[in-house]
Formats: structure tokens, sequence, C-alpha cells
């Protein structure tokens, strides 16, 4: 996991995602949360990081991750995909991966099977 967020900052980097301590309390958190641009940074996950490219953010997230990202499983990208989305989601109010990112795996399995 803290592989899977660092790789996040180093793709967005410090001008689009200002930095936060994963141990900040909750105050700390919702205050960074509700900074414009972290809404632009979850907002930009799955846009491409230049127009003249397929290169999401994730998939750059990804390749950080793993190298070599054919060969990842499918729950292991679900699982990085769930992170990225908790950690940047303004209205999920932590920042810490609990039991309920099960479900968010879940629905990020399914649409690996729908694409």
């Amino acid at each position: 996991m803290a592989t899977i967020k660092k790789a996040v900052f180093s793709v967005f980097g410090e001008e689009q995602l200002p930095t936060i301590d994963t141990q900040a309390g909750p105050s700390e958190i919702r205050q960074w949360k509700t900074d414009p641009s972290i809404k632009r940074c979850y907002e930009k996950l799955f846009t491409t990081i230049k127009a003249d490219t397929q290169t999401t953010y994730m998939s750059r997230v990804l390749e950080k991750v793993w190298p070599d990202s054919s060969k990842a499983p499918d729950t292991h990208i679900a699982y990085a995909i769930s992170v990225c989305k908790t950690l940047l989601d303004p209205s999920i109010d932590g920042i810490q991966i609990t039991s309920s990112i099960e479900s968010k795996i879940k629905r990020n399995m399914v649409s690996f099977i729908i694409f």
C-alpha cells in the first residue's frame, strides 16, 4: 500500500498534489481532502497525461508499482486502483485503507471484465 501511495505522489508531483503524512489526524486529513487540488487529481486519475498519448495517470501509477504491469494479477491492479481512489476521493474522509476496500476491489474487478 505504501508503494502505491508513493507512486501516486510521484506521478502527480508536489505542484499538483500536496503531500500529507499518512499518520495525520482527522482534521488535517479533512483539510487536505478539501483542497481543490486533491479533487483535480482525483478527477484526472483516468484521464490522459498528455493529449497526444494514451497513458493515463492511473496507468503511470501502475507502471511505477509494477514496471511490467502485464504480469501483475488483476486483483493486485484492482487493489491499487482502489487505494488510489480512496486516497484522492474528496468524499471519503480518511486516507487509510480499511476493510471496506473489499467492495471497491470487487467493483474494480468487474470493471476489468466489462472492459
